[in-house]
């Protein structure tokens, strides 16, 4: 359907072409920086630059620590401070931090050398990412779903055959969070699904068999990773890929805070087996799917009504959406559709829900109180709400009056009643 004049008008799907990519804006317009939405640009405060810095020397401290509470002091995070306070932060760390060995260096280096292998010769197509600010849509190549494949084969043939030993990582964690740490390159989010993989075969090699928290943990995160590999062309257009730029957020938060935060569950049980009851167990696995399968449908709708023009149909009903307009640096002026309907009209961000539920039932699977497992699931209620806000603010500026009009028909942003 053509664009409409009003970029708040409600539009319900007829049988029309899908709407036009792009247009191009008249030739006597003028834009200033509020025009343009994306990147805040300078004049910040030197207080919101210190702030925004903070993350350099915080996130690998937090890493550390989290290492440092899991090893010795049984995950307790009362057992670290109260060491912290008698010895100092600093000796602590000198005594019982992650070790920079050329062990864990040469690990790093051939895991990097594989997956850059992996990429360049495996086949995979290109597809295109989000339409960046300036006008341009980028090509990537998605193999990775293959890459995840071919690198499970050689880490099971490899074991197989002794050359490999697969509790590898557990054994060496502390070299490995050493040279991560070092590295600050980029890893694949596949990194702490292996660490898994591999807290499983440690703890079968010292008791003889794997809890079954340790089972669920382990299929849970691989279902997430496989959904990412699976759906990876998607992912290009996420908020991390389009608008979070190649720095310390995803250099440093790719290569060390993911394997490292995200495994300390499979960390956890690893090191000191447990498990909790049968329905127990299976209430918070039922409960982590159910939020994967929300995650995912939630986000086939709006990816649905973009790729008809808004000519389908949603829980059974035409799809509801708000048309509106936003304009690149480059001129031109594209038009998007605002979907207000299904799950899209119950909240404005409901795949975050869907998120909050998987990793919310991750850590409860291990059945501990202790705060250190339960990290995980605080980390990304803070993430998600923060990448709430900032993308509201973003969405304001880029659509204008038609956003004002979508937040009034969806006036809740996570769950409806709350918040």
């Amino acid at each position: 359907m053509a664009p409409s004049t009003d970029t708040t008008t409600i539009v319900r799907p007829r049988k029309q072409r899908p709407i036009e990519a792009t247009e191009l804006a008249t030739k006597d317009q003028t834009f200033t920086d509020a025009d343009v939405w994306g990147r805040a640009g300078l004049g910040r405060s030197w207080l919101r630059s210190l702030i925004g810095a903070s993350p350099l020397f915080l996130a690998p401290i937090g890493s550390i620590s989290i290492f440092i509470t899991l090893v010795q002091y049984e995950g307790s995070f009362s057992l670290f401070t109260a060491a912290v306070k008698e010895h100092g932060f600093w000796n602590i760390c000198a005594q019982y931090g992650p070790q920079i060995t050329l062990k864990g260096i040469a690990a790093v280096i051939c895991w990097l050398a594989v997956q850059a292998v992996l990429y360049i010769y495996l086949p995979g197509e290109n597809h295109k990412g989000q339409l960046t600010p300036a006008g341009y849509l980028l090509d990537y190549k998605i193999n990775g779903l293959s890459a995840w494949i071919v690198t499970h084969l050689l880490y099971g043939g490899l074991s197989y055959l002794g050359i490999l030993d697969p509790g590898f990582i557990p054994r060496n964690w502390s070299s490995l969070i050493g040279a991560m740490n070092l590295a600050g390159f980029v890893i694949s989010a596949l990194a702490f699904v292996k660490a898994d993989f591999s807290n499983m075969a440690y703890q079968y090699q010292n008791q003889g068999y794997v809890e079954p928290s340790l089972i669920l943990v382990t299929a849970l995160q691989t279902l997430y990773v496989l959904d990412f590999f699976i759906n990876e062309s998607w992912y290009l257009r996420t908020i991390d890929i389009a608008h979070d730029h190649f720095g310390m957020y995803l250099i440093w938060g790719c290569f060390c805070f993911l394997p490292t935060t995200y495994t300390i569950q499979g960390q956890y049980l690893g090191l000191y087996p447990s498990s909790a009851s049968t329905p127990y167990l299976a209430f918070f696995f039922t409960l982590g799917v159910a939020g994967y399968v929300m995650f995912r449908v939630v986000n086939h709708q709006k990816d649905t009504v973009r790729q008809t023009g808004g000519n389908c149909t949603i829980w059974g009903k035409p799809a509801e959406c708000i048309t509106a307009r936003f304009r690149t640096s480059d001129g031109r002026q594209h038009t998007s559709l605002l979907l207000c309907s299904g799950f899209w009209g119950w909240s404005r961000h409901a795949n975050y829900v869907g998120d909050l539920l998987l990793s919310f039932s991750t850590c409860a699977l291990v059945g501990s109180t202790k705060v250190v497992v339960w990290w995980y699931a605080v980390w990304m209620l803070v993430l998600l709400v923060h990448r709430c806000i900032r993308d509201e603010k973003r969405c304001s500026v880029k659509y204008g009056d038609a956003w004002t009009e979508y937040c009034k028909r969806v006036p809740w942003r996570f769950i409806p009643g709350v918040w």
